[in-house]
């Protein structure tokens, strides 16, 4: 892991993935298991395999560079993060 830079700011995503989030085939079971899928159908179990933004919130790295984050897991979830450096620094209050 590299360490962040105390003094710049960053954009932290995350967007969570697997079968407590987004599960198209329980949700495809829950339909009846249709041969033939509606429109509507279609959309909704596309929506569920897309990864949807849980969070995305500044952060500001400690003096050390470090910065903890806790994101609430569940059995087979797969969570997927993104930490992008600012350009221009906002103002974050401590």
């Amino acid at each position: 892991m590299t360490h962040l830079s105390p003094k710049a700011s960053y954009r932290l995503e995350v967007c969570r993935t697997s079968y407590h989030a987004n599960d198209a085939y329980t949700a495809y079971l829950e339909m009846g298991s249709p041969a033939q899928l509606t429109t509507e159908q279609i959309a909704k179990l596309n929506d569920l395999t897309r990864d949807a933004r849980e969070m995305s919130r500044m952060i500001k790295p400690g003096k050390g560079g470090t910065a903890k984050i806790e994101i609430p897991m569940n059995s087979n979830d797969t969570v997927l993060v993104k930490l992008v450096r600012l350009k221009s620094a906002p103002q974050i209050k401590d």
